[in-house]
């Protein structure tokens, strides 16, 4: 991959430890995204750090444009399974997956 200025990151799952992450990816010029299971249509179009935040049923959308996805779901019986081949085939054969949650991927 070489540079992240200009890559694209992805979070599936926003909060504390993603948004805090997310500050740091934006200090290399990357483009934000962000997955969020409750979230409010006026706030999928805006939000102080990520650039664009999706719900659940988006994550195939957010995971296409991602050159790298950040999973940080707790591991909890609502996240068991979230990441399924469906998931992993809609991100780009160059994405990078990271997982710094709890979540059993």
């Amino acid at each position: 991959m070489g540079h992240l200025y200009g890559k694209t990151i992805g979070f599936v799952g926003f909060g504390h430890i993603a948004t805090t992450t997310a500050t740091l990816a934006r200090a290399f010029g990357m483009k934000i995204l962000a997955l969020k299971r409750n979230v409010p249509k006026q706030q999928q179009q805006q939000h102080q750090i990520a650039d664009a935040i999706y719900s659940s049923e988006s994550a195939c959308e957010m995971l296409r444009e991602c050159d790298f996805v950040v999973c940080s779901l707790p591991g909890t019986p609502k996240t068991d399974g979230f990441m399924s081949s469906k998931e992993f085939e809609a991100m780009p054969s160059h994405s990078v997956f990271i997982s710094i949650g709890r979540y059993l991927t």
